[in-house]
């Protein structure tokens, strides 16, 4: 069994998802909006790289003034706009992620409230304290983060493999099999 799989079985997650989703619920569409905003983001990575590639044959080695004109400022307005995607999923995200943290606080804050006082005995406040402000921030950063992260990585790999194909189908077959060794 491979890795990914393993990580995908796991009962932890599975719970630690089932028991975050009524906080995360109210906020779905933005979080979602949020994630659907990382494919535009990952895959312009890939844009800018397919062109360069005829900016360096056609500017550079060709010597034709006109890509120089054009080109770099082409470049430039996708990175402004893969910039803008980033900032969106980001915004979105933090908001979400504000507001998940807030309810599951609030929540943590009853529970301490209505707690017997040999909880208070049995732990330092300064415990209490520390475990209160640390552990929902953890819990709920993590997930939305690490999602947003890994979703606009694998779309930017998506991208970059159909230009390798579009550019050198025999290098992109190769980088397949590295990425399947990769992930097995």
């Amino acid at each position: 069994m491979n890795k990914f799989t393993k990580i995908m079985n796991s009962q932890q997650m599975w719970v630690a998802l089932k028991q975050l989703y009524p906080f995360m619920k109210p906020y779905m569409k933005r979080v979602i909006l949020g994630l659907a905003l990382t494919v535009p983001a990952g895959a312009l990575d890939a844009v800018i790289a397919a062109f360069l590639k005829p900016f360096m044959d056609n500017a550079i080695v060709s010597k034709n003034p006109e890509y120089f004109l054009w080109y770099p400022g082409l470049i430039v307005a996708f990175t402004i706009i893969q910039g803008g995607f980033n900032y969106g999923s980001t915004y979105l995200n933090s908001w979400a992620y504000n507001k998940i943290n807030n309810a599951l606080k609030l929540r943590l804050f009853e529970k301490l409230i209505a707690s017997d006082s040999a909880l208070y005995d049995t732990y330092s406040s300064g415990m209490v304290v520390a475990r209160y402000s640390n552990d929902v921030a953890t819990a709920t950063g993590g997930l939305i983060s690490n999602t947003r992260l890994v979703m606009t990585r694998f779309f930017a790999s998506i991208g970059f493999l159909a230009v390798l194909l579009y550019n050198a189908w025999q290098l992109a077959i190769v980088a397949v099999f590295v990425l399947l060794f990769i992930f097995y």
